[in-house]
């Protein structure tokens, strides 16, 4: 038979091998969970499971090759490389066939190999116990920043190890019941602790802090290693030193552009609105209220952003933009944003009277309140419980901006303090607004009052024709031409 050879082992225990230590930890941890979970781990993967414990046994190769060698001899198999005399005393560990030998053993709990890899266990306890990670210290502030449980501690320290290490998740992922998950999860808290069934409840601490990537998009079947994948905000803080809780505040806080022009954006149609909702956050602010939430509704472009902008600026406040945007750009998945929303909450108190703005809300309040067949059918992806939790419980005030409500909850609207609507703007504002964005261009009176006398025309309308304008300025025809022909074929 053909002999499967590795020229090195996959990783190894030395200290100068920056993987070392979380490789170290993700060993023990297979090995608390094969062992607490006894027969589950799968027959294909033996030679994966004797590779991952290889640079440990390696320590006790004397003892290794010993029993292997009398396991082969009981047995009559003279086909594995440790046989042969000649062989230096741990090249034995890159033949894959004696890999599968010993995943095996271990994985079946064989009685004539346990002596050996309760030795390996103990070097690995050994090992890890005298080597924290650089991650432990960013673990242990989000322990106490989002409170959470021995056990989503211990499942999160894991994580962090898979996020550092080069060991495969995949070699955990024979863990698929949640039932097992918790007792796998027990295998690895130190002291042991009775591990809840509401570990990975969505409304846990450590499913709404964010964390961890499956939790976060809200998956409804996962493995243990679909739980060990850090989500992007994960990786952030822990996949990266942070010295203190401040810098992991400006890791994750977004802070929100300044007003475009103080002087010229106002909103006399909304007056009253204005001053109200101005003096509610206001004093929300000045005696840190609880569950403050304003929502702010109206069609695209009505200026409902740069109206908050205004408004927070007025106060002296801090805000900041509650993420819709992975770190590679791409659109963030409601889960993401929620997990930022609870992150930027937990951090926000570094920064002085903070205000935190959810923009784009309508894809956060999915919901099945317009559809009834999927109430009968039990099919809502959350909690509703724990969203009106997230209403409530906010420790800095929240403005949401929506471009509809229509598929909001009624359950989920009483827990806004005020709503406000940012109807179509009325002429007379519109007939302003177009005199200050285009006039200043060079537009004549009569574009200005025609422009505003469409009633569709919104303020965002009128800055994005200002701006195309101004970049064909050089073109034949003027302001003129070009504002109308932008608003034109926008508008069609």
């Amino acid at each position: 038979m053909a002999r499967r050879r590795s020229e090195s082992l996959s990783w190894s225990l030395k200290d100068a091998d920056p993987s070392a230590i979380p490789n170290a930890r993700i060993a023990l941890a297979l090995m608390q969970c094969v062992r607490r979970l006894p027969g589950e781990f799968p027959t294909h993967s033996f030679d994966d499971l004797g590779d991952a414990l290889a640079p440990v046994v390696e320590l006790h190769s004397r003892q290794a090759k010993a029993l292997i060698k009398a396991h082969c001899a009981a047995r009559a198999d003279s086909d594995l490389m440790v046989l042969e005399a000649d062989e230096p005393s741990s090249n034995f560990l890159h033949d894959r066939d004696t890999l599968t030998l010993l995943g095996a053993g271990f994985a079946r709990s064989t009685p004539h190999f346990r002596p050996l890899f309760d030795r390996v266990e103990r070097s690995l306890t050994d090992f890890v116990a005298n080597r924290p990670m650089p991650a432990d210290r960013n673990v242990d502030m989000l322990v106490r920043l989002v409170n959470l449980s021995a056990a989503e501690t211990a499942l999160l320290r894991l994580a962090a190890a898979a996020c550092h290490g080069t060991l495969e998740r995949s070699l955990f992922n024979f863990v698929k019941s949640p039932a097992r998950i918790v007792r796998a999860v027990e295998a690895l808290c130190e002291p042991a602790v009775t591990v809840p069934g509401k570990l990975l409840h969505g409304s846990g601490s450590l499913a709404r802090s964010g964390l961890l990537d499956v939790l976060t998009a809200n998956r409804s079947s996962y493995d243990l290693e679909d739980l060990l994948r850090l989500s992007a905000v994960g990786e952030t803080l822990l996949g990266m030193p942070h010295e203190d809780e401040q810098s992991m505040a400006r890791a994750v806080l977004s802070p929100m552009a300044p007003p475009t022009d103080m002087a010229v954006l106002h909103w006399p149609h909304l007056k009253v609105q204005q001053t109200l909702l101005k003096a509610a956050l206001k004093a929300a602010l000045d005696e840190a209220t609880t569950g403050v939430n304003f929502l702010l509704y109206g069609g695209p472009g009505t200026g409902k952003t740069e109206f908050v902008r205004h408004l927070v600026a007025e106060i002296g406040a801090s805000a900041f933009v509650v993420a819709d945007a992975d770190e590679a750009g791409d659109e963030a998945s409601r889960g993401e944003r929620l997990a930022s929303l609870q992150l930027s909450q937990t951090f926000a108190g570094h920064a002085s009277r903070a205000v935190l703005v959810l923009d784009e809300a309508e894809d956060i309040f999915q919901t099945d309140y317009n559809n009834p067949m999927a109430r009968m059918l039990n099919r809502s992806r959350e909690s509703k419980a724990w969203m009106i939790a997230l209403l409530e419980k906010n420790p800095h005030p929240v403005i949401w901006i929506s471009n509809r409500v229509s598929q909001l909850d009624p359950a989920y609207l009483r827990r806004f303090v005020y709503c406000v609507e940012f109807p179509a703007t009325p002429a007379a504002v519109r007939t302003r607004i177009a005199r200050d964005r285009l006039g200043v261009i060079g537009c004549s009176d009569g574009l200005v009052q025609s422009v505003a006398a469409v009633a569709e025309v919104t303020p965002a309308q009128l800055d994005a024709a200002a701006r195309f304008a101004h970049l064909c300025r050089h073109a034949d025809g003027g302001a003129d031409a070009a504002v109308e022909s932008q608003i034109r074929s926008h508008l069609r």
